[in-house]
């Protein structure tokens, strides 16, 4: 080895040694507490070797002593790393001398970690985000890291809850999403975010809030706000919108369902429903009810199961019932699309192709329409759809649906307001609650509210809104308009709640074309668009129909809104007859005015009557007539409501107009004249009753005959009792106690031997004779079945039927299909009556102990046929 590189060499080892030696002395120095001169030696050893991890361990000590003067936690932190570092620097002789003197790679990780616990107690002793984040930061290889997150994340997250705003949970998972507390505060923050960004509960609102967070776990909640503020009309426009904007919303299949039921009720058939929503999501449901749609289904009881048949006979599939069904049901079938079976708790509203609806130990369930069930359970009522959506439930007094929208619930004799599908517009408060053309009316306390459907739909949405209840009464004009009333004074209404004529002491009535208002002494006429046609002042007024009377100065104007006004006050005496006809005095002279304009003059003692009609019948000249009477010439002058004379009856009078047909009497006999005038009928007869198809019942001498308007015939009176029309062609008539048949020229048909006839068919009649019943063909003068013990006449959709009793045995006969069962059966239902039925005939093995029931279709075609035993037999028998 050269010289010059091993004086180096000895150098250098002689410095390090020197270096580890300082180290030591430094420690030595340390421990007697000369902070001064240890400080020295430090310095003047890292002056003479920057890498120096001896002295600077030593330094890391010096600023963790408590008794330094400049004692410092972070000075001591960073020089025990600067250590650490350069102790990876020096060889291993370095090394070997360091552990000497107990300085080596233990030492100095144990007085990081012991700096590392100081400050971690000194974060965990202030508990402070700031403290944790400041330690963390620092201390970023200490042990403790991760306990430091958990309490700094838990401080973090009780300062966000204290806040409690979803503003203070989101910075909290922003700065720390791998947190512990992230998911509950995920919760808070959606929780608060949808409370505070839908706290109008208006619907834009919720609208708003599901376009600017769709991912919101409240989705549904919203939806459901949606649907059932949107649709609270009731009206199909409503579901369909929403199934179109929210297809894939819980409550598409709900909106599915109300629209349904919603179409059903107005006349759509389920296969035209199919057809319209065939891509609908959900429209399953509704499939499965094709098969039993608009059919009645009737119970048989087979494997000691309730099973079900349709009109031809065909088992229904799927339907097959463990449980008791209601008896009614043997009788009428099932005609709704529903059905009601079990008992106890355990009963349950089916529908027809066995889908459960509701479950309960409910009492009763009826339809209320638009597919509701009003359910009584417990004496109280609740509300379910028959798509099995529960809309109330069974706690209310009462409930009932009005003006097709919405559901009037009764609770300790108040009344609330809900939708059809369930949400609450006001909480029970009212003492009645009506809907009338577009209004709805409300009262409380003796006052009145009124609403419409519009306005009603804000009070779904904002909070704490109150009706307010300016009114005493009301009356309901039209769809659209309303007078309200307020301590006697009127205002006009319409259904947007908008003023049409304002709330004064006056009085408003709706006449045909226009309107009055009567003030105090002012007369205010308007036509239909609220224009003013008329106004005159007045000392007096009256009013009748359509005309109205005003009188000023002690004589009278007349008005009629068809005729124009009279605005002169000329007229003595206006005394109102009807809507057609008014008296008239005008300085002496005396007539009847007409509404048409004419009229119709009167001399002096002459009196009037007005004759009205006892028909239906509704046309002006059928219905009115006027008599003018002039006692001295005993004349009675009659005249249509257009003022033309009919025609002038000496010592004649009118006592009764049926139509246009006028019993007239004479002398106190009575005839019959037309509204021409012509004498149909001479004033002949004792009495005339009020007509039947067109058929005057005739008395005289307390023998009836008839007289036919229409057939254009008369008979005599001869019989003993009132005849009557058999059909066009015949009459029943009744002799000696007995009854027959005569022609329109009162000539016999057969003989009078029957105690009984009932109409069957034009030739056939049901007669009753000895006791026994049959059917006789008039013309032939012969039975076609007869010896029959019952006969019990019912009808159906195409003719006439009857159910007999012969002497083998119930049958079914018609007036038009003839025989449709034999009578050979010991037992004959109808069951399905009123619908499609079908005919229940039963044969009795008593010594087998077996019931034989065939059932028939309308049409008398066997469909099914079934045995049962006796105890399986009561099961299914129709009791009617």
């Amino acid at each position: 080895m050269k010289k010059g590189l091993l004086a180096a060499a000895i150098f250098l080892n002689l410095t390090l040694g020197v270096v580890a030696q300082n180290s030591k002395r430094a420690l030595s120095l340390l421990e007697k507490k000369d902070y001064l001169k240890v400080e020295q030696i430090l310095r003047k050893s890292t002056e003479k070797d920057s890498i120096n991890p001896g002295s600077y361990y030593v330094y890391s000590q010096l600023f963790l002593n408590e008794s330094f003067p400049r004692y410092n936690l972070d000075s001591s932190y960073l020089l025990i790393l600067k250590a650490i570092d350069h102790l990876a620097l020096v060889d291993q002789k370095e090394v070997d001398r360091l552990n000497k003197i107990q300085i080596n790679d233990s030492t100095l990780w144990m007085q990081k970690d012991k700096i590392d616990s100081l400050a971690y107690q000194l974060a965990l002793n202030n508990n402070e985000e700031s403290g944790y984040n400041l330690f963390l930061q620092k201390h970023p290889t200490a042990r403790q890291v991760n306990q430091a997150k958990t309490l700094r994340d838990k401080v973090a997250y009780l300062e966000a809850e204290k806040i409690n705003t979803y503003r203070s949970y989101k910075t909290f998972m922003d700065k720390y999403p791998d947190a512990l507390e992230v998911r509950e505060a995920n919760d808070n923050y959606n929780q608060l975010l949808f409370a505070e960004k839908t706290k109008e509960r208006s619907l834009e609102s919720y609208r708003r809030f599901l376009e600017g967070y769709p991912q919101t776990p409240f989705r549904e909640i919203i939806e459901k706000n949606i649907f059932e503020i949107t649709t609270a009309n009731n009206k199909e426009g409503a579901y369909k919108n929403f199934m179109e904007q929210y297809p894939d919303s819980k409550y598409t299949k709900k909106a599915l369902d109300y629209l349904y039921y919603h179409q059903q009720e107005n006349g759509k058939t389920l296969a035209d429903f199919l057809k319209d929503y065939n891509g609908v999501p959900n429209i399953d449901s509704l499939k499965r009810l094709i098969p039993t749609h608009g059919q009645i289904l009737y119970p048989v009881f087979e494997d000691q199961q309730y099973k079900f048949i349709d009109q031809t006979g065909k088992l229904v599939e799927g339907m097959a019932l463990d449980m008791s069904i209601e008896e009614s049901y043997y009788c009428e079938g099932i005609a709704k699309d529903f059905m009601v079976a079990g008992s106890g708790a355990s009963k349950f509203i089916l529908t027809k192709s066995g889908e459960k609806i509701y479950e309960g130990n409910f009492e009763t369930a009826v339809p209320m329409g638009y597919g509701l069930l009003k359910i009584t359970e417990n004496g109280y009522y609740g509300v379910t759809h028959r798509s099995g959506w529960k809309v109330l439930s069974a706690e209310w007094d009462d409930i009932t649906l009005i003006a097709d929208q919405f559901l009037v619930v009764e609770k300790k004799r108040s009344l609330g307001l809900m939708t059809l599908t369930g949400r609450t517009v006001f909480a029970p408060q009212f003492q009645d609650i009506e809907a009338e053309g577009n209004f709805f009316i409300f009262e409380k306390d003796g006052k009145i509210a009124v609403s419409n459907e519009g306005k009603l739909a804000t009070f779904l949405e904002v909070e704490n809104q109150q009706l307010e209840f300016p009114y005493d009464d009301y009356q309901v004009v039209n769809q659209n308009l309303m007078i309200a009333i307020r301590n006697g004074r009127e205002s006009l209404i319409n259904d947007k709640l908008e003023t049409v004529f304002a709330l004064e002491d006056q009085k408003i009535y709706d006449q045909p074309g226009g309107w009055y208002v009567i003030k105090a002494n002012t007369f205010l006429a308007f036509d239909n668009g609220f224009k003013q046609t008329f106004a005159s002042q007045y000392d007096k007024y009256q009013f009748k129909d359509e005309w109205f009377g005003l009188k000023q100065n002690g004589k009278w104007a007349l008005f009629h809104p068809s005729q124009g006004t009279n605005s002169d006050f000329k007229f003595d005496t206006v005394q109102f007859l009807s809507k057609n006809a008014v008296y008239l005095i005008e300085e002496g002279e005396r007539y009847i005015y007409l509404s048409n304009g004419n009229k119709i003059d009167m001399k002096e003692n002459q009196n009037f009557q007005l004759i009205t009609s006892n028909s239906l019948e509704n046309t002006v000249d059928s219905l009115e007539y006027i008599i003018i009477s002039d006692p001295r010439k005993r004349l009675n002058t009659l005249y249509n409501l257009k003022g033309d004379k009919i025609k002038g009856l000496t010592n004649t009078q009118v006592s009764a107009l049926y139509g246009n047909y006028f019993i007239i009497e004479k002398n106190g006999k009575k005839g019959i004249m037309n509204n021409k005038g012509k004498v149909l009928l001479s004033a002949y007869y004792d009495a005339i009753g009020k007509p039947k198809k067109g058929a005057y019942s005739l008395l005289q001498r307390n023998k009836f005959g008839l007289f036919s308007v229409d057939g254009g015939f008369t008979i005599r009176p001869e019989y003993e009792s009132a005849l009557w029309v058999y059909n066009q062609s015949l009459l029943v008539a009744s002799k000696s106690g007995k009854m027959g048949f005569i022609d329109n020229n009162n000539k016999k048909i057969g003989s009078f031997d029957f105690e009984k006839i009932e109409y069957w068919s034009d030739s056939l009649a049901i007669v009753h004779q000895e006791g026994k019943w049959a059917i006789y063909d008039i013309y032939k003068e012969e039975f076609v079945i007869d010896n029959l013990t019952n006969f019990q006449v019912f009808t159906d959709t195409s003719e006439k039927k009857a159910i007999i009793l012969g002497e083998k045995g119930y049958g079914v006969i018609g007036n038009k299909s003839g025989m449709i069962i034999n009578p050979t059966f010991d037992d004959l239902r109808i069951l399905g009556r009123g619908g499609p039925h079908l005919y229940f005939c039963e044969k009795h093995v008593k010594e087998a102990g077996l019931y034989v029931v065939v059932y028939y279709n309308k049409n008398g075609e066997m469909v099914r046929r079934q045995i049962y035993d006796d105890n399986d037999y009561d099961k299914i028998y129709c009791d009617n």
